[in-house]
């Protein structure tokens, strides 16, 4: 009896022991929240939503300059051992423009872009990416630790269909006189919403590693296409963006501009070429921009 009496308190100790681990735990290591937009002109719109990290991730802040004062901000969730490879990259230089290695090792310089990672404060409410990242392009992952859980989020389809309105004639007869009222059948426009098309996008990674990190992501509305637009400096090295378009941009970019020229349409990305070009590729068809140059039976054609 008194066997059991001890084994029964240890048991209670022990569950109390666990409870107060996984309270502490939870309390230093909850789910890290980030800001998340997408290529926003102002980057006060970029505070207006927030995303839960799936584990192993933590929160970003990109902007990239477009010249004429233009710069596009983009923030959110990215892989931890993503920020440690544009970190290693770019060498923790702070006091110069970044130096950014190629995939084969070459350098160029690239001043238009600034990327920033972090980790919020166990105390903190807000998340990290709260503000611009630096224009020196430091990237910051705090040493803190986060746990997260994994979120999934469905987006429900809704489907409006119009009702079609007939209307039945009207027959009178008499003894001698039949009239008959026509016919009037009413069929009124039913606009069905096309499919999104799903591109993969760099979703606010810097160009210089877009060619390997980049997301699969369902497009707006009415950008029905898929765009890389590759750019191969005069040193050898290349940037790829990756895009959802429209038609009108997929003709004018593609079709009219590139799809004609020998230095894009033959373009092989295992071979060096010292030669300044730019290249915008347009595709068709689910995630159909996977490699630098899409395959042939998807990219773009007029009808």
């Amino acid at each position: 009896m008194l066997l059991r009496r001890f084994v029964q308190q240890d048991v209670t100790r022990l569950a109390f022991l666990l409870l107060t681990v996984c309270l502490l735990w939870n309390c230093c290591h909850g789910e890290e929240t980030c800001y998340v937009c997408r290529h926003e002109r102002d980057f006060t719109s970029c505070a207006q939503n927030k995303t839960v990290c799936p584990l192993g991730e933590v929160c970003f802040t990109s902007e990239s300059f477009h010249g004429h004062g233009v710069s596009e901000y983009s923030s959110g969730c990215i892989s931890e051992q993503i920020c440690n490879t544009i970190k290693n990259i770019d060498g923790r230089t702070t006091h110069a423009p970044l130096q950014i290695g190629h995939i084969i090792g070459r350098k160029k310089r690239a001043t238009d872009t600034c990327f920033h990672c972090c980790t919020a404060e166990s105390t903190s409410s807000v998340p990290c990416n709260d503000h611009p990242c630096a224009a020196t392009g430091v990237f910051t992952i705090k040493p803190t630790t986060t746990t997260t859980t994994p979120t999934t989020t469905t987006t429900p389809t809704t489907t409006t269909t119009t009702p079609t309105t007939t209307t039945t004639p009207t027959t009178t007869t008499t003894p001698n006189t039949t009239t008959t009222t026509p016919i009037t059948t009413t069929t009124p426009t039913t606009t069905t919403p096309g499919a999104r098309n799903s591109c993969n996008l760099c979703n606010g990674m810097p160009n210089y590693i877009c060619e390997q990190y980049f997301t699969p992501m369902t497009c707006e509305a009415g950008e029905q296409f898929c765009m890389n637009i590759l750019v191969n400096q005069k040193d050898g090295s290349r940037t790829l963006d990756r895009k959802c378009v429209t038609e009108e941009k997929c003709k004018s970019d593609w079709w009219y501009n590139t799809s004609d020229r020998p230095e894009c349409t033959s373009y092989d990305p295992n071979r060096y070429v010292a030669q300044f070009f730019t290249c915008s590729y347009c595709c068709t068809g689910p995630l159909c921009n996977g490699n630098i140059v899409p395959d042939a039976s998807t990219l773009y054609r007029p009808h």
